[in-house]
């Protein structure tokens, strides 16, 4: 697409996908995206700050934001990065990476959300959960969203599991039983599209529970490394993981776990 905004006040900046061209002439800014997305992502702020806090991680923020706030959510999205790029991401590890926070606090607005190498996000959602759950979507964007969410949601949820375990280990124990509390008696996750009855805790609880009930069965390492060889054949869909399980683990471990997504 291309996108022409003219007017556009002086004193604001603008952000929009990383893979975007932005180029502003005067009051005139062209906005081109070569690639197929769903949406014309748009955001801008008056008197934002933009701060390179390491080398391949950037700020975006709002001037009431104080700089102890930025350094804290730096260090837990560095350490998120670093540790998901070790363990599951080194075939495609992020190199680049942006982080938006918009003034609305969690009581405006409840959610924050990912753009490939970038989320969008707030002051107020400054801990190992909420940013290690965004990053970890990086590796997932390509899933089908309205059919397959909790290939999306559920492989973030379990890298999330992975980076609480590592930093915050008080804070796994509570989020994973929480979790499984929430997993139950919920429908099946190979039912839940998005607009599937009560489908949100069966893609975004449910299967990660799933996921770690697989890791108990096979072990951190080979679940890793299971992981690691979907990001690197870039599979995006629950047939395509089920082979890739089958291959690793063996027809019966994969039947297993295929059957108890149906359950």
């Amino acid at each position: 697409y291309e996108v022409s905004i003219e007017g556009f006040p002086e004193g604001f900046d603008l952000v929009s996908h990383m893979d975007a061209s932005v180029l502003r002439q005067g009051d005139l800014i062209q906005i081109r995206q070569p690639h197929t997305v769903q949406e014309v992502l748009i955001l801008a702020g008056e008197d934002m700050r933009h701060r390179q806090l390491s080398e391949t991680i950037w700020f975006f923020a709002g001037s009431q934001v104080s700089d102890s706030v930025l350094w804290s959510m730096h260090k837990k999205v560095h350490e998120s990065i670093d540790f998901l790029n070790e363990k599951v991401g080194q075939a495609a590890p992020i190199a680049d990476f942006r982080v938006v926070l918009r003034n609305t606090g969690r009581s405006e607005l409840g959610y924050q959300f990912n753009r490939k190498n970038m989320i969008i996000t707030g002051p107020d959602f400054d801990d190992y959960a909420n940013l290690s759950h965004e990053i970890a979507h990086f590796w997932w964007t390509g899933a089908d969203f309205i059919h397959e969410p909790w290939m999306n949601e559920s492989f973030a949820n379990y890298l999330m599991f992975m980076v609480l375990e590592r930093f915050d280990p008080e804070n796994y124990r509570k989020v994973l039983e929480s979790y499984r509390t929430r997993a139950a008696g919920v429908p099946p996750v190979a039912d839940a599209t998005l607009f599937a009855s009560n489908a949100f805790r069966s893609y975004y609880h449910k299967g990660s529970i799933l996921l770690k009930e697989l890791e108990d069965q096979i072990g951190k390492e080979r679940m890793r490394g299971l992981l690691s060889a979907c990001i690197q054949e870039n599979i995006h869909s629950t047939s395509g993981f089920i082979g890739v399980l089958r291959k690793a683990e063996g027809a019966e471990v994969a039947e297993r776990f295929y059957e108890s997504l149906k359950e």
